[in-house]
């Protein structure tokens, strides 16, 4: 089976690498001249990190993925408002999660694909597709052939137009300064992922191993760009964090990146014919729930089973659709709501919230991890 994926983020290349381990010829083409991974960090949670082992970079990500303990939520001034037990958590799921430098987890997925596998600086301009086959038209004139079209190329993908014949919404949520830093911060253990929040905005730190610390500066902005660079803009958007005033002292222009964070409104379809969507092209989430890398990869992992349980192409994509339209949509839609109750989105107080994390055994956030596993494809794994 020809199988052409488009995009090598984390989902076209777990789906490279799912894809070649059920016999595939694999290609994947990617429009950047170099390889470029957006963001800098992540936590891969039970369900993610299950993933890491089916795909069989765990073992190479364990040496340097740190342990995490717990959550510590903290105001703007740094009062501990609720610790959660993450060893509860893995005792709950039987699996730590995996917090990772996105450069470590693209490696790692590198490293499992043949050097030819990817194809850079080449960019899809046309999709063409028959009963027999599926053809790529790219930018330098080539075309490629193959019975399966993977659109693994992002939340602003140009395969989801052969799928959904439009454009659907992706709505605004808030921006993100996101970056790392390259030695770890004495603001916060490091078996701790650390989340500072205050009114409509928050702050977390998360230790990614090598010493590095990976970070993001969350606020609800709508004001217009007047210039500043990306470090004075966050600045100025956190005066009076110390915290913020402690990173900003560890990095420069060069280590942050300033991202709007949309998700997508839901799709009808992940497939059509022979072309079929996964990741962020198929359902980009916001952060909050920490599961857009890992539903990505359980997007792969579950194509390539289907595909490879069922002869019959046409029936082993409808059961993929099936599948994972009802369980990202779930995910999505918590993720959003849980946004805007932490962020104040919804027209409620994100003070509200606040208090609510101080006065209550709040363990709700732990929660929705443990039901995201179990209700996930590989929770038995």
């Amino acid at each position: 089976m020809r199988i052409t994926i488009i995009g090598a983020g984390i989902g076209g290349l777990s789906a490279a690498v799912a894809l070649r381990d059920i016999g595939a010829d694999v290609t994947v083409i990617e429009r950047t001249p170099e390889f470029r991974v957006v963001g800098a960090g992540i936590c891969m949670w039970p369900n993610g990190a299950r993933a890491l082992h089916a795909l069989g970079i765990a073992e190479k990500l364990e040496a340097t993925s740190p342990i995490l303990r717990q959550i510590c939520y903290r105001d703007q001034n740094g009062r501990i408002l609720r610790e959660l037990s993450v060893d509860d958590l893995t005792k709950r799921v039987g699996q730590r999660p995996f917090p990772l430098a996105r450069s470590d987890l693209h490696a790692a997925l590198l490293s499992r694909l043949e050097p030819n596998t990817v194809r850079l600086g080449r960019i899809c301009v046309d999709v063409q597709q028959d009963d027999s086959s599926v053809r790529v038209t790219l930018d330098d004139g080539n075309t490629i052939e193959s019975d399966v079209l993977v659109g693994a190329d992002g939340i602003r993908s140009v395969v989801r137009q052969y799928v959904t014949g439009g454009s659907p919404r992706m709505p605004y949520h808030f921006t993100s300064w996101v970056g790392l830093v390259q030695s770890e911060l004495n603001t916060t253990p490091n078996d701790t992922f650390t989340i500072h929040v205050q009114d409509s905005k928050r702050v977390g730190l998360l230790p990614v191993g090598d010493g590095r610390t990976y970070f993001f500066c969350d606020a609800v902005s709508d004001s217009e760009d007047i210039g500043e660079s990306p470090l004075a803009e966050l600045q100025r958007h956190f005066v009076g964090w110390p915290v913020v005033r402690i990173l900003a002292g560890a990095i420069d222009d060069n280590s942050i990146r300033k991202l709007p964070v949309h998700d997508l409104d839901t799709l009808g379809s992940f497939v059509r014919n022979r072309i079929v969507l996964l990741g962020d092209a198929a359902h980009a989430t916001t952060p909050t729930l920490g599961q857009g890398g890992a539903l990505a990869m359980e997007d792969s992992l579950v194509l390539a089973r289907c595909l490879a349980e069922c002869p019959d192409q046409d029936l082993a994509l409808a059961r993929y659709d099936a599948e994972r339209l009802s369980r990202t949509r779930k995910v999505v839609l918590a993720s959003r709501a849980r946004t805007a109750a932490t962020l104040g989105l919804d027209g409620s107080s994100a003070q509200a919230w606040q208090e609510r994390l101080v006065t209550n055994n709040n363990q709700d956030f732990l929660d929705q991890l443990v039901e995201i596993h179990q209700t996930g494809p590989l929770a038995l794994a």
